[in-house]
């Protein structure tokens, strides 16, 4: 802050203070001794203010002044309540980032558990492994059939092989990304709108994988696929959505995307899939182009 100069009496300087309000001059009032100073927050405004302090002296009866005080009262009531919201909006990231997963994303907590829990359980043994993959894959009988199952009503087929991983590097791998793209989310559009978007990209990639190709399969990434769609989409046309990809994320998963299509990765030995994950990110880019009741929450 700088000094501008000073008045004889707080009445006249609490006048002038006024005034510079009006004008969006910030300026403060301190006495020293016999005199009140009037103090001025931004230097670059200084010197408007030592000229309005000099008008100011030169007739501080002129009515722009009387009137001034109603006017700054509002400006300041204005200024309070724009401050007010801003510290409700504020967010401690520490704070944030310190709860455990569970009380900030809910459903991301439990998607991971059980996807976690299945796999671990199928490595147990040739056994059980066996008997859950009957339970969870899309198809668990033969000859080939990939809706014979879900025509004999066992409609938990079209979402539950997302549940189970081949490995710890298949997993770890789906579970990274879904916690990056679901937390986010999750917290964007609120719990119930986020189990619908994901059952939607788990059943129609499981139903395309299922009939395009075979319906032997399991993972996750048909559903991270879709979530990224989706905030890829939303993080560019909604830019208060809170929502957010790295340039290095989308070029990692785009680039391992087409791999797969084009057959580099059947060709080291990595199977993938390419329908599942083709359809997810369609889902996921569709539901992030659709109206804003499938978009995140107003801020309040």
């Amino acid at each position: 802050m700088r000094q501008a100069g000073t008045l004889s009496t707080e009445q006249a300087a609490e006048r002038l203070t006024d005034y510079l309000t009006t004008l969006d001059i910030v300026a403060f009032v301190e006495q020293e001794g016999d005199e009140w100073v009037i103090w001025v927050r931004d230097e670059n405004q200084l010197e408007q203010a030592k000229e309005e302090l000099a008008s100011f002296a030169h007739n501080p009866e002129n009515a722009r002044y009387r009137d001034a005080s109603r006017k700054a009262n509002s400006i300041r009531r204005e200024q309070e309540k724009k401050a007010r919201q801003a510290a409700k909006n504020v967010v401690d990231v520490r704070d944030h980032w310190n709860r455990p997963l569970l009380q900030r994303a809910p459903v991301v907590a439990v998607i991971m558990a059980l996807c976690i829990g299945a796999t671990l359980f199928n490595w147990f043994g040739n056994e059980s492994g066996t008997a859950l993959q009957r339970f969870l894959f899309f198809c668990s009988r033969t000859p080939y059939d990939p809706f014979c199952d879900i025509r004999q009503g066992e409609l938990w087929r079209l979402v539950t092989p997302v549940f189970l991983h081949a490995g710890i590097l298949h997993l770890a791998f789906n579970m990274l990304l879904f916690h990056r793209f679901g937390v986010q989310i999750e917290q964007a559009v609120g719990k119930w709108r986020f189990i619908w978007m994901m059952f939607l990209m788990a059943v129609i990639p499981n139903v395309a994988q299922a009939q395009f190709v075979h319906g032997y399969f399991l993972g996750f990434s048909g559903v991270v696929y879709g979530l990224f769609g989706y905030i890829w989409v939303r993080s560019r046309t909604e830019y208060d959505s809170g929502l957010q990809v790295s340039d290095t994320t989308v070029f990692i998963l785009v680039a391992w995307l087409l791999a797969g299509f084009f057959g580099v990765l059947d060709e080291i030995g990595i199977p993938v899939g390419n329908v599942a994950h083709g359809v997810g990110i369609a889902v996921g880019l569709v539901l992030g182009a659709l109206p804003s009741w499938l978009g995140s929450r107003k801020r309040r």
